[in-house]
């Protein structure tokens, strides 16, 4: 995984930075990429060429699921809820709140990574 933009997630060593590749479709949100964006490039195994692009925040979003989600509100937590993203969000908007909670709660995201290590 090649990942782009000015940030840098624990797994991101800096071989792995390439220009952003602008005007790729994300599968997520299906915005294109522009220069100003992070995120990260999936590719072929055999010849480096991209397979997906995807934001930043909308990669986040496909590993952590909805806001709800994270907060415990949706239907795996809550029998019944129809709790997801906020309907009036576009995906890409949704995304950035995952995004920013991540952001504000890396030291949870670190403790998960260390828990997962000793076990």
């Amino acid at each position: 995984m090649k990942w782009f933009g000015e940030w840098r997630g624990p797994n991101c060593e800096a071989e792995g930075k390439i220009a952003t590749p602008v005007g790729f479709v994300c599968p997520w949100c299906a915005e294109a990429t522009v220069m100003t964006d992070n995120g990260v490039m999936l590719s072929d195994w055999r010849d480096d060429e991209p397979v997906q692009v995807i934001h930043r925040e909308c990669f986040r979003r496909m590993l952590l699921g909805s806001i709800a989600h994270i907060e415990r509100r949706c239907s795996c937590s809550v029998p019944g809820s129809t709790e997801s993203d906020p309907p009036e969000m576009t995906k890409r908007e949704a995304a950035k709140l995952v995004d920013d909670w991540a952001e504000r709660n890396r030291h949870w995201r670190q403790k998960e990574v260390e828990r997962a290590r000793q076990n």
